[in-house]
């Protein structure tokens, strides 16, 4: 839950600004939502919503599939490059993708995310859980492991814990070695 309130919080800030955006979230309820040529759609369908020039002569190829009725593509590597064309409409466009490790095809993205970024053209943001795959092909970009941060963040954590311990109606009726349980439990899982 920690990486999709960090992505969301990137996503907010970047909105602040004037940088074209495109994100997805992992729902955990919808199937759909886990397969990869679900997400590069997705992020292609935003970045060609928000492009300011006429889109279609760049992509009379999806015009025409539209107008035979097809269904869009799902082939990875069409997808990818369906991504990467859309990205030259925009001055430096920034792709959020949440929980990239739990999707199904999550070794073909992550071979392919990478390269999106290389040029400077795209800026991208990823959330996921630590995983061999991840860290072999992201190896080349900055990484920040929360995990590793965690002591940086143990004291606002405690300080979150007694807070709702002493403020929240329903916890005043537990017993001191109760509410101390309960500290010492989500203190130690925080991670």
């Amino acid at each position: 839950m920690g990486k999709t309130v960090i992505a969301s919080a990137v996503i907010e800030e970047i909105k602040q600004t004037s940088l074209p955006l495109a994100y997805f979230y992992r729902d955990f309820r919808e199937q759909r939502t886990i397969d990869g040529p679900t997400i590069l759609r997705s992020l292609f369908v935003q970045l060609l919503q928000s492009a300011s020039v006429d889109w279609t002569s760049h992509f009379s190829d999806i015009v025409q599939r539209q107008k035979e009725g097809l269904s869009p593509p799902a082939d990875m590597d069409a997808l990818y490059n369906l991504v990467m064309r859309v990205s030259k409409l925009h001055d430096q466009p920034i792709l959020v993708i949440d929980a990239l490790g739990e999707c199904k095809q999550v070794h073909e993205l992550v071979r392919r995310l990478p390269r999106l970024g290389k040029d400077g053209q795209l800026g991208l943001f990823v959330t996921s859980r630590t995983e061999q795959i991840i860290i072999e092909e992201f190896r080349t970009v900055p990484l920040i492991a929360l995990n590793d941060m965690l002591l940086f963040f143990q004291d606002d954590i405690n300080a979150y814990i007694e807070k709702e311990l002493s403020v929240r109606k329903r916890f005043s009726r537990f017993s001191l070695d109760h509410k101390q349980e309960i500290r010492s439990t989500l203190g130690q899982k925080a991670n």
